[in-house]
Formats: C-alpha cells, structure tokens, sequence
C-alpha cells in the first residue's frame, strides 16, 4: 500500500460541507474515546517516521527520513502490532520508501549523502539487508515492487527519471525521463502512473510509452482494485471508474472553515472499504488535531471522526489496515491503533454542491417535509432534464436503508413519500444520483 510524503500545498475549496446540529454541539475534546489505542516510537534523534507497512496482525515495518541530505536514518520494527518499536538497522541516507511483498522480503529505498541513490533488500525479516545496484542518482524519490525480480524505481540527478529492472536490480531500464520532476510512481499489472505536482501520466504498456492525463496534478498515495477502478489522493480524494483516464472528487473534509491540509494516505479493504488521514482539525487555541475518514461503500458516503484528542495526533500521514477493522495510522512520532473499527461514533459527511457533471439549473433536491418526521414524510425534487434517477436512503452509518426511485425520468417535478415505520429514531440521509453520479445528499430526522 503506497504510503508517501503529505508536504503538497493546500488544496482550495473544492467541497462546502454541512454538520448536523448534533455534531457541532458535541464535545471535540470528547469525541472518540475507547477506540483508538495511543502508541509511540522511540526516541529517534528527532528524526521523523516518513513511511510504514504491516506484513500482518503484528509484524510492522517503519522508515525515518525527511528528504534532506546530512542525517542518519532509521528502519524500525514491531513485532507485537505497534506497541513497541526497536531500531533494526541505522544508515548514513534519507530514506524514502519501505515495501514489503510478503513477511519476510523486503525493500528500503532512500538516497543523498555519501553515495547517492540507495535500495536495499532483505529475505529474513529485517535481520541483514543487502544493497542493491541501482542507476546513478542522488535519490531514489519512489519505488513500486511488484516480486522480487520486477523492480520500479523512481530517481533525480541532473534530471528525473523512471527505471525498471526484471532481474531484481542486477540491471535497469530507463523508461521515462523529464525536467519536470517525478513525485510518485503507481505500477498495477500493465498500466501505471507517474504524478508530480502540476502533471498525471499513464502507460498502459509496461512504461514504454506514457500519455499525460489532462487537467489532473499527481498524487501522495494511489490503488487500484481491478484495471478499472481506484482511487488517488492529493489535494482531494478521487476515484476513477475507467481505469485513470478520468477522475471525480469525492465528499470529503478538506482545507477549510476549521479543517486544513487534505487526505495524505489512505488504506483500500476489499473493493469498497478506505481508511484515510491527513485532514486536521484546527481548535480555537490553535491546536492541530489529525482527522479519520471511514468509507464502507467506495467514498459514496464518507464519515469522519476525531480520536482522542488528548493524545495531541497531528497530521496522520501513514497509514495501514489488514481487515476492515484493524489498522494503525501514524504520525510524526505517535500513532493510533484499532482493532474495532474506530470510534463507535462517526460523523458523516454531508454535501451542498459536489463537484460532478450537473450545473445547477438541472435538478434540485428539495429538503423533506416534514422534517423532523414520524412516521413518514415527503421527498420532492425537479429534473431539466432526461436522466437514469435513483433516490436512496441511508442510516446514520452510511448503510443503505431504501431505495425509493430507480427508474429514468424525463424533466418535471417529483414526489416521493418514505415511510420510518420500523425505524429507530435518529438522523438519516437521502441522496439523489443522476445517470451513475450523485449530485446531492441532505439529512432528515425520525422522532419517535
């Protein structure tokens, strides 16, 4: 899972967001007690934890490095799922990535400093680490593994480059080159992508040839989960459904009102389940506090909560889950651990007007009347024009209730009524969704 550097700049407001009343009036400092386990590293020179990766349930991996020439850094290992970290090995280099591709095999990227670019592998658990010959450059920025043989290696020297070897480094390919820069690579089967700060690329012949995405920058973290859909983060969280060719934000906290900075990594489960962080939440007294993003249905509806803010988290920009439900997310020096899914509470996110194919003038998703409501009440909305229409409700966990329509309409204006006969009471969401997309979501109340 890639897990990579969040310094990218400020994303700008892409998404309003509305809070139910409920949630502005409860208590930040209060809010997510019980499901997240505070746990810390050892002391490191100061030295941060750049990227990080769990073989399993107990067995993690972790780098140090900040980009910089002139440190010594650090590989780290937890053998009893994060709550002791022991330094394994010490180098004269900024490290930059760890990958591993199955509990024992393992690779560290990193460069600078005496000898410039620097990847090293080990067969035994972090135990010995051999070095591996690797093309000239002062640093190795990003690699992708795909087996032991199939190595990707991103790198800068006069220019920036992308390299390929099929013998496990014993010799390279050059397969792109640019003055541009080259931030992160993503390599999936035959297709990948290369992204900096102002350019998306995509090869879909194993980096022979390489065709810039238009209107798209790069990405901090990327996965896919068929060739055709995935996800990728930078100064939003979106998705593509044709395989990178197009993107669509999705509904998430970004920089903002109170929020600041944007999703830095994330964690696929399965085809539809992502833990991310990155987002903070800004107090009144100017403490930053890191923010979690929840999706069980493929960031169709996002939650979000805020863990314990007494253990002080900042940015979480590292990341990983091997189940739904346990997973650890880390920041500079501390992180966060579940084995329950989080928090029990978790906010959703609303939406006043997703970024998507529709303007303004061709629906209009009217609010519930009555609202609160018990036991039922009426949704409306008005259509421009022809299109596939589903209107979907959801409870407050993001789980699909009902589907009230599903059928396509031509223009005009519509009615439909939703019964909470059988429901409990408490906040629930609707959302309309034209030709595939969804265009709006507003909350409604049950009281019993």
């Amino acid at each position: 899972m890639n897990k990579i550097s969040f310094y990218k700049k400020l994303t700008s407001g892409i998404f309003y967001f509305s809070i139910l009343l409920f949630i502005i009036a409860f208590n930040f400092s209060d809010n997510g007690k019980g499901g997240w386990q505070l746990q810390t590293l050892p002391f490191l020179n100061d030295r941060y934890l750049r990227d990080m990766t769990f073989t399993d349930s107990l067995t993690g991996y972790g780098i140090t490095g900040d980009g910089t020439v002139g440190d010594t850094n650090y590989i780290l290992k937890t053998t009893n799922s994060g709550n002791n970290w022991n330094i394994i090995f010490s180098v004269y280099r900024d490290l930059s990535r760890v990958i591993f591709i199955n509990g024992l095999t393992g690779f560290v990227s990193g460069g600078f400093n005496a000898s410039g670019g620097y990847l090293i592998k080990t067969n035994d658990g972090g135990n010995s680490w051999i070095q591996i010959n690797t093309p000239e450059a002062l640093r190795i920025n990003d690699m992708s593994i795909i087996s032991e043989d199939s190595l990707w290696i991103t790198s800068n020297f006069f220019t920036y480059s992308l390299f390929s070897s099929s013998n496990g480094g014993v010799s390279w390919d050059l397969k792109y080159t640019t003055g541009s820069g080259i931030d992160n690579i993503f390599i999936y089967k035959n297709f990948g992508f290369l992204g900096n700060q102002n350019e998306l690329l995509k090869t879909t012949n194993y980096g022979n040839n390489w065709t810039l995405i238009p209107g798209q920058n790069g990405f901090n973290d990327m996965n896919f989960i068929d060739s055709l859909k995935g996800w990728k983060c930078y100064d939003s969280m979106k998705m593509t459904t044709d395989g990178g060719n197009t993107w669509k934000s999705q509904n998430i906290l970004n920089s903002g009102s109170s929020m600041s900075r944007s999703i830095a990594t994330f964690s696929n489960i399965g085809r539809d389940t992502i833990w991310a962080g990155g987002v903070i939440y800004e107090f009144p007294n100017l403490e930053h506090r890191g923010v979690v993003h929840f999706t069980t249905n493929g960031g169709l509806n996002w939650f979000y909560q805020i863990p314990d803010t007494s253990y002080q988290l900042g940015v979480l920009y590292n990341s990983n889950f091997y189940n739904s439900k346990a997973g650890w997310f880390y920041s500079a020096s501390k992180g966060i651990q579940t084995n329950t899914g989080g928090d029990s509470i978790f906010n959703p996110i609303l939406s006043i007007g997703n970024e998507n194919n529709f303007i303004s003038d061709q629906f209009h998703l009217h609010q519930n009347y009555p609202n609160p409501f018990n036991p039922s009440t009426r949704i409306s909305y008005e259509l421009n024009q022809r299109g596939k229409v589903l209107l979907k409700v959801f409870n407050s966990l993001g789980k699909e209730i009902v589907t009230l329509v599903d059928q396509t309409q031509t223009s005009g204006n519509y009615k439909v009524d939703f019964s909470g006969s059988g429901l409990s009471s408490g906040v629930y969401f609707y959302s309309l969704f034209i030709d595939g997309e969804r265009v709006d979501t507003k909350k409604m109340m049950l009281i019993r």
